[in-house]
């Protein structure tokens, strides 16, 4: 059995095909660059975080001038820090370091995971501070 197909009709359809063909690669394009984008906008982020990209004049705050996740310590008179710091060296490292393991074990069912990260690294600063310290 042939099928008649109008020329017209057939045209039309190649066309259309064409154009759609056309769109998904502008699309895939467009796509293609907001990966690239988004690849060093995070680059750049990461570059700036990084502790070496800082001049001199800009390091990162010290961990004990900082709080992650509210201001509940720093409001205080005396902070916890504060405190261990005045401890035996081993139990300060022993604290700073239970700190971070437990913010690390804990990720994600308390606050949210990069929370979670963000205070178990405010406390490896912290330690990496004092262990640099002596």
């Amino acid at each position: 059995m042939k099928i008649k197909v109008d020329a017209e009709l057939w045209a039309r359809m190649i066309e259309g095909a064409e154009t759609a063909g056309w769109e998904l690669i502008r699309a895939h394009e467009a796509h293609e660059a907001t990966k690239q984008a988004y690849a060093l906008l995070t680059k750049a982020h990461d570059d700036a975080i990084n502790e070496r990209a800082y001049p001199a004049c800009m390091e990162p705050a010290k961990a004990s001038e900082r709080q992650v996740g509210g201001s509940h310590y720093k409001d205080m008179s005396v902070q916890t820090w504060d405190v261990v710091d005045t401890w035996p060296r081993d139990q300060q490292v022993g604290y700073y370091r239970g700190g971070a393991l437990k913010y690390l074990m804990r990720m994600g069912a308390k606050d949210q995971e990069a929370q979670e990260i963000a205070k178990g690294q405010h406390y490896m600063q912290k330690l990496l501070e004092l262990l640099e310290s002596k």
